[in-house]
């Protein structure tokens, strides 16, 4: 468990600052993307008002919403 935990906040840290290149930005802002029109598509089959713009998932009646961030990838690939 510390050496998953060691190597996600690692990992968090190496992809905060890759993201903060350019070269890096045009990779995770498609991939946030396209996790949150997914979703919102996955969504608006139970609920009809979800909705999506950029990586925000959002529902378009109370305008409650989230962004969706890398934490899941970290996760993901710190645990290989």
């Amino acid at each position: 468990m510390k050496r998953f935990a060691a190597f996600f906040v690692v990992l968090l840290l190496a992809l905060f600052a890759a993201e903060l290149t350019p070269p890096g930005q045009l990779v995770v802002r498609p991939w946030t993307g396209f996790v949150a029109d997914s979703s919102a598509t996955l969504i608006r089959a139970f609920d009809g008002d979800a909705m999506s713009q950029g990586n925000v998932l959002y529902n378009k009646r109370s305008g409650f919403g989230v962004a969706i961030l890398k934490l899941l990838s970290c996760g993901r690939l710190a645990k290989r």
